[in-house]
């Protein structure tokens, strides 16, 4: 039985990359997200990478691009149709595999498969069991490889709940960082987890991963900078802000999104 986050991902799969194609805010996080995972990819060009959770193909393209070989796995079957269709229009059948499955049973995967782990977009966040998934996803990590995580941000979305003046469930939310959102685009109801800095950085302790980097994504969060992100210049500008920024500790929590990476 599919459950919301399925639902809703298998509703806004077909629209979902022109959606973040046209935002010009998705370009500067999507920016922000690959100068961080160029940092960790691995010098073997044969290390096999998994994208979990990587839905139309976003990063397994541009990864599949540079030489390596890419598992990209989503619960969404209509995500993982359009990931297809990009696959095959960037002639890459012979550089990406799809699977179906959801990021918390890894089990059609052997142990230490895997020399770099994605969990990009926040499926951590969305999945309804994040420890179990963080579990399998490390299982199938190779020792010494890296698994480069993005999740909601506590901090920042509170302002969610501000907006639409739930301020009944703030307390809770602050205490659990569990709270049940809609989507704008769906307009589909599903439980999330935004985590804070320390509890993520616990969590990827617990499981035996030597934390390397935290970064914020994007720290320049207003989306009042839209019309200065429709000049190149302003935006070169911007994004190098970000990236310089990214990782320092007096800025991360302004990004609406926490990515930290781990080592095995």
């Amino acid at each position: 039985m599919k459950n919301n986050v399925e639902i809703c991902h298998d509703k806004i799969a077909e629209n979902y990359d022109t959606k973040c194609d046209n935002d010009l805010y998705m370009r500067l996080y999507e920016d922000v997200t690959w100068d961080n995972i160029k940092r960790f990819l691995p010098k073997n060009k044969n290390s096999l990478i998994l994208d979990a959770g990587g839905g139309t193909g976003r990063w397994a393209v541009k990864i599949a691009k540079l030489g390596y070989n890419v598992v990209l796995t989503d619960i969404s079957n209509n995500m993982l149709k359009a990931a297809e269709k990009k696959i095959e229009r960037n002639n890459l059948s012979n550089k990406i595999r799809i699977v179906r499955a959801d990021i918390k049973n890894m089990r059609m995967f052997q142990n230490e498969k895997f020399g770099l782990v994605l969990c990009e977009g926040d499926p951590l966040s969305y999945c309804g069991d994040y420890k179990k998934a963080l579990k399998e996803l490390v299982k199938v990590l190779k020792k010494r490889g890296h698994l480069i995580v993005s999740v909601d941000n506590r901090i920042t979305n509170i302002y969610h709940l501000i907006k639409q003046k739930k301020f009944d469930e703030i307390e809770n939310f602050l205490r659990t960082g569990n709270v049940v959102i809609q989507d704008s685009s769906s307009y589909i109801d599903f439980p999330i987890h935004a985590f804070t800095q320390e509890e993520l950085k616990n969590l990827f302790a617990k499981n035996g991963l030597k934390v390397l980097r935290v970064i914020g994504k994007c720290v320049i969060l207003n989306k009042m900078i839209d019309e200065l992100l429709k000049d190149k210049k302003p935006y070169k500008h911007i994004l190098k802000l970000c990236i310089r920024l990214a990782d320092n500790s007096d800025y991360i929590n302004f990004g609406g999104h926490l990515e930290i990476v781990g080592l095995k």
